[in-house]
């Protein structure tokens, strides 16, 4: 697969409902738009289930695990969004069906 920089970019794709004429999951049609809007090829999706659970055994049952835990949870950075003046604006906007800046949906037209 090509690299790119950054190594994450957000990226919006429109996925077709599912149809007669086209019965694949919502998991495969993301696969075939990816690959046909981006590129990527052979992309694989890897369900993990309840990843939650199975990291804290694995702290739990290895002290290295433990310690990588606590080394991840003490340089996280936490961000107050409601202490964010622009985000509660943003927020109620969002909240609207259609939303209130239709600019950012180019492709949704109001009948």
């Amino acid at each position: 697969m090509p690299v790119h920089n950054p190594a994450i970019k957000k990226r919006y794709l429109e996925i077709p409902e599912p149809s007669l004429s086209d019965t694949l999951g919502d998991c495969q049609r993301l696969l075939r738009e990816i690959e046909k809007a981006l590129g990527y090829k052979g992309v694989k999706v890897e369900f993990i289930g309840n990843g939650s659970i199975d990291g804290a055994m694995k702290a739990l049952l290895s002290v290295e695990n433990l310690e990588k835990t606590q080394q991840i949870a003490e340089s996280v950075t936490t961000f107050e969004l409601t202490r964010e003046p622009s985000y509660y604006g943003l927020y109620t906007s969002a909240l609207f069906l259609p939303h209130t800046d239709m600019s950012l949906f180019p492709t949704v037209k109001i009948k």
